[in-house]
């Protein structure tokens, strides 16, 4: 069975992702791989402003 986060490519999720609260991004980073990854990368956390 294909993971999740493997059936869009890691831009795709990144995008996504970066529209979600900490806690959600901190959340879908435990689901896979792919999906640590993408919720990792500088696209999702480069304009986030942490208070």
């Amino acid at each position: 069975m294909v993971e999740p986060g493997e059936q869009l490519p890691q831009e795709v999720l990144a995008l996504i992702f970066r529209h979600l609260s900490l806690r959600d991004r901190a959340a879908v980073a435990g689901v896979c791989r792919a999906w640590a990854a993408a919720a990792t990368s500088s696209a999702v956390w480069h304009d986030t402003n942490i208070r």
